[in-house]
């Protein structure tokens, strides 16, 4: 399995999520849930991570995190490793609990951590689990409708600080921000850049400059396609030269843009004129490959696009 890229730095922001392996539960009774919750304390106090936002979900977790230290991997690798051998002792059972190493977004905290939150605590209620976000228990939002002392790892005042100087007015208007996000269901990977940004165009260019630039590790696909940013026009018209049928034109044009380009799903979709939703995009691309592991001819077709991407000018 490749290895994730992870940009750490002092302050950033992210939103961290895991899964169980199979879709299968990693919280089971309220004792997983209370562990979990143990061990956020824990890596809170032990690495100085700062909670934004959690949600806990039967078989995935949420998390909005930020580090002073800079020491996302440290820290996220003992909480699912603690974890997992805690569940695993529990449960009397042994192997993975995770179906992989975790997933981080690396959030631009002045443009989107707002609609992060809102995405995370949403989780349930877009699940059906609940009708309402304060009404799930294992997440933090009922946390910033309380009032009260919230848990010692979870900071709240900073996300309500965007929206009053008054704390009851805060509570107010950001239960009403984050139920306004049921009417359209924003989703983080329709915006995200190279699979691991979240952040406004001058943000990614910073990070990429920062960060990026002069690393040496190939095994890592998000790495390969931060350094290879084609210019988009520059992918459609090599495209050109392979006139096909409109429709497979036109999944191979979002196959290529999504694989080549740091576009976004949804700069994808407004590009190519996709009437499909930003998840319909990745189930093109996947679709497409499986194709060619079946069809000879349109294997070597991808074959020769995939000569001719690798020397498109960035």
């Amino acid at each position: 399995m490749a290895r994730p890229l992870r940009v750490e730095y002092a302050g950033a922001f992210y939103h961290v999520m895991n899964r169980g392996l199979e879709r299968r539960e990693i919280f089971s009774s309220e004792k997983d849930y209370r562990a979990f919750l143990a061990l956020c304390l824990e890596i809170h106090k032990r690495f100085q991570v700062v909670f934004h936002a959690y949600c806990l979900m039967p078989n995935h977790y949420h998390l909005m995190v930020e580090t002073p230290a800079g020491n996302l991997s440290r820290a996220m690798r003992h909480l699912d490793g603690v974890y997992t051998q805690g569940f695993n002792t529990r449960k009397d059972r042994v192997g993975p609990l995770f179906q992989g190493r975790y997933k981080a977004i690396l959030i631009d905290q002045d443009a989107y951590s707002l609609e992060v939150s809102r995405y995370i605590h949403l989780n349930p209620v877009v699940a059906k689990l609940v009708r309402r976000p304060e009404d799930h228990k294992y997440s933090s939002f009922p946390h910033y409708l309380s009032g009260g002392k919230p848990l010692a790892f979870l900071e709240t005042a900073w996300l309500l600080g965007h929206f009053h100087r008054q704390a009851g007015a805060a509570r107010r208007v950001f239960h009403r921000f984050t139920m306004n996000g049921l009417k359209d269901q924003w989703r983080p990977e329709a915006e995200l850049r190279d699979g691991l940004i979240l952040g406004s165009e001058a943000f990614f260019e910073k990070i990429r400059s920062q960060y990026l630039e002069g690393r040496e590790d190939q095994e890592i696909p998000q790495l390969r396609k931060s350094r290879k940013s084609p210019d988009p026009a520059a992918i459609e018209a090599c495209l050109e030269r392979y006139r096909q049928d409109p429709r497979l034109n036109k999944r191979l044009r979002v196959w290529a843009l999504k694989r080549y380009t740091p576009l976004t799903l949804k700069q994808i979709a407004e590009r190519v004129g996709c009437a499909v939703s930003y998840s319909g995009i990745s189930q093109t691309c996947r679709r497409l490959e499986q194709e060619c592991l079946e069809n000879e001819e349109l294997r070597r077709l991808v074959s020769r696009l995939e000569v001719e991407m690798s020397n498109v000018k960035t």
